[in-house]
């Protein structure tokens, strides 16, 4: 017979893992998610900065062509009444 030891033994698998409870007031921000979720808002506000510029030079480049069209007709129309004098 063996002599009783003063020491208890355990072995792994005997002891069971509890899951932490849920305490919102404990638990670490996710701070990879807020991450994700502003690089996701500030990358759509630079897309529609874009979009925006874009539609405004569109718009700026149209009136610059309609502006041209009417000097060129003014322009002929002058030198119509000065080969006239």
């Amino acid at each position: 017979m063996q002599p009783s030891s003063p020491f208890v033994t355990l072995s792994i698998s005997s002891l069971m893992i509890l899951p932490m409870p849920h305490i919102p007031w404990l638990q670490a921000p996710d701070s990879n998610n807020a991450r994700g979720e502003n690089y996701l808002l500030e990358s759509e506000k630079v897309n529609r900065k874009r979009e925006k510029m874009e539609n405004i030079e569109v718009k700026v480049k149209a009136l610059m062509d309609k502006q041209k069209v009417v000097f060129d007709c003014i322009e002929a129309e002058y030198r119509e009444q000065l080969a006239g004098l």
